[in-house]
């Protein structure tokens, strides 16, 4: 069975693992939390539009249609990649629209597609909402961006433009609002393409009703009104979640509350955002794993056969990766090795299973470490 393809599928998990393998100090870390921070993005969407649906299927279609790949169900509608042409498929099999000579998976609705170069969206029908576009982005909120050449401007789903406007740079929407950089100022316009509030060197994106921006060297959390909370006195390594954020100040980090206060007097070398309700940090070189009251469940000196580890991912459906003497394992949030230090890659659990490489095969596991089916790679 030709299923060289779905190697693609993962290598975004593979790269970050890749990364993560190599992160031997803070400083590297640090480095690689924006990767986490992207994946971890990557497997909420994964979770929400049923990523595995199917995946046995998926492989059977693949096999009796000769296809090379067949990527996962967003929106009900997969991927696939048949010689040098790419188009899409609905759960019943059944092709949509037309050949293109790439296609992106569907983001709310909408999917960017390619051809001869130029690049529009189609809909779940197949239908182009315009053509000959560059450098476009995803639909959030309604909302995507294109590089005009000259600067980005926005697009909404009915092919209309949000505005007349011509900017530097911009980011995505998130509750409303989205960061533009227009003639070295940023500031934000809302969803009617209005610019409602700022001037700043940066601006971030919102997230709990607060965004973190900059004037010079001072960071400064402000909330969806543009009304200035706090002037931080470090920088925001993250955006807000369930309430808390992440600042560095100097060589120390710790969570700030949505009144941008310090909600607790304790400091780390290097912090994470909680993922399924731990955090990972480092006091004194030593990893160690946190819960919502920031007291210590487990450190990575803890014992496993006479040996710690020294390089772990975010825990998703209780479990996290960990690496001993090179090798990956799972643990679960008691900090108990779940399932035992073999493999050579891991990635996080999706459901009830995870993909894993070991001696040369990938395959998938369940939450027991017993193998569910393999993947053959060309």
């Amino acid at each position: 069975m030709s299923l060289s393809a779905i190697k693609a599928l993962e290598d975004k998990a593979h790269n970050f693992v890749s990364h993560i393998h190599e992160a031997t100090n803070i400083g590297e870390l640090e480095n690689f939390s924006a990767v986490i921070d992207d994946l971890q993005n990557q497997i909420e969407l994964i979770k929400t539009n049923e990523a595995f649906f199917g995946l046995k299927y998926r492989l059977k279609l693949a096999e009796k249609f000769n296809y090379n790949f067949v990527g996962r169900f967003i929106d009900d509608r997969a991927k696939v990649i048949q010689g040098d042409r790419q188009f899409f498929i609905d759960k019943s099999g059944q092709k949509i629209g037309v050949d293109y000579d790439e296609v992106c998976d569907f983001h709310e609705g909408m999917a960017r597609v390619s051809m001869y170069g130029d690049w529009t969206w189609i809909d779940e029908n197949g239908e182009e909402i315009g053509s000959g576009y560059q450098d476009v982005s995803d639909f959030y909120e309604g909302v995507a961006h294109w590089n005009l050449g000259t600067g980005y401007n926005f697009v909404t789903k009915d092919g209309g433009s949000l505005n007349d406007e011509c900017y530097d740079d911009v980011g995505r929407f998130s509750e409303g609002f989205c960061s533009v950089k227009q003639d070295n100022d940023c500031f934000y316009i809302n969803s009617k393409g209005e610019k409602v509030f700022g001037e700043y060197d940066e601006a971030g994106e919102f997230h709990n009703e607060r965004a973190f921006v900059k004037f010079g060297d001072d960071t400064i959390l402000i909330d969806n009104t543009g009304d200035e909370l706090y002037e931080m006195y470090g920088e925001a390594v993250s955006d807000f979640k369930d309430g808390l954020a992440v600042i560095k100040e100097k060589d120390s980090c710790y969570f700030v509350g949505l009144d941008g206060e310090k909600v607790s007097n304790k400091k780390y070398q290097f912090l994470r955002q909680f993922s399924d309700g731990i955090a990972w940090a480092v006091v004194n070189e030593e990893i160690i794993a946190i819960d919502r009251g920031e007291n210590i469940i487990f450190k990575s000196g803890q014992n496993f056969y006479g040996n710690s580890f020294n390089v772990v991912s975010d825990f998703y459906e209780g479990l996290a990766s960990i690496m001993i003497n090179g090798r990956w394992g799972y643990i679960n949030k008691s900090g108990e090795l779940a399932i035992k230090d073999s493999f050579s890659k891991t990635n996080p659990f999706v459901g009830d299973i995870a993909f894993v490489s070991k001696g040369g095969a990938s395959y998938y596991i369940n939450k027991k470490g017993e193998k569910v089916f393999d993947i053959n790679y060309e």
